[in-house]
């Protein structure tokens, strides 16, 4: 036995000796550290005023640059609107100056073609004006500066001359059938058109009674020859229609026209009497 353990002794390696008694040690370690891991019950220990102060001042710096991007943002976005309702305002002053350039050149070309024709007949002056203006409202421009030197009155029958001319223009034989609809719509498209400006003389003038009989005569005298009489009953309803005209004034009218003319006028005014009786009951 002795010699076996004496063997025993003299075969050990003295490094691998070392290596086991450092795994010893750390093995020993380990179930220490675990040991008192297990005697503290895993709780952590409060935090210092240090690390509290730290976490706060964090929590500080980061609300204040979300606060400092949404301002920025804010602002970018306001700015941004401002630029936009600045410049929509720019095009609009713009714009409205462009227009009121325009309106100006027009004006003083109409003034300046209506002044050049003193001495003309009116009808070829009113005829001239519409042609040159840009559409029939802006002939009231032109019209006001005829009315500093003639009766408004007096340029009612040239202008009736116009809307009839038009009438013609637009290419639908009224004298064919006078009292059919297409006649009649014809009519009140035209006469629709120039309301406002055969309106607009209407009121400039003294007695507007005087002026819708002499709108009345104009209509008549217009169509000249017996042939085109027979477009008076569209063209009186159309004015009709366009409130240029009052009701109890163009049927007294119509009472004191001569034979030849009634019976081109009494369609629409035997519908016009017609349609007041209905309305009546």
């Amino acid at each position: 036995m002795l010699e076996e353990q004496l063997h025993a002794i003299a075969d050990e390696d003295p490094e691998e000796k070392r290596r086991e008694k450092e795994r010893l040690e750390r093995v020993a370690a380990k179930k220490a550290q675990e040991a008192a891991a297990a005697g503290g019950g895993g709780a952590k220990g409060p935090k210092s005023k240090a690390e509290r102060d730290r976490e706060r001042k964090e929590a500080r710096e980061a609300k204040a640059a979300k606060d400092a991007a949404e301002a920025a943002e804010k602002e970018r976005l306001a700015t941004e609107q401002r630029e936009a309702a600045a410049a929509e305002l720019a095009a609009a002053a713009a714009s409205a100056k462009a227009a009121a350039d325009a309106r100006l050149k027009r004006e003083s070309e109409l003034a300046s073609a209506v002044l050049s024709a003193r001495g003309r007949p009116l009808v070829e002056v009113v005829a001239q004006l519409a042609e040159h203006a840009a559409g029939p409202l802006a002939v009231c421009g032109g019209l006001l500066v005829l009315c500093e030197e003639h009766a408004p009155q007096r340029l009612l029958a040239p202008l009736l001359s116009v809307v009839v001319a038009r009438l013609a223009a637009a290419g639908v034989d009224l004298a064919a059938d006078p009292s059919g609809a297409a006649s009649t719509a014809a009519a009140a498209e035209v006469v629709g058109a120039w309301q406002q400006p055969v309106g607009w003389l209407v009121c400039r003038c003294a007695d507007r009674r005087e002026a819708q009989l002499e709108l009345l005569r104009a209509t008549c005298d217009s169509l000249g020859e017996a042939a085109l009489l027979a477009q008076a009953a569209p063209l009186l309803k159309a004015l009709w229609e366009a409130d240029l005209i009052e009701e109890e004034l163009l049927l007294g009218w119509a009472e004191t026209l001569r034979p030849s003319l009634r019976r081109c006028v009494e369609p629409f005014v035997t519908w016009l009497r017609t349609a007041a009786v209905d309305a009546e009951n």
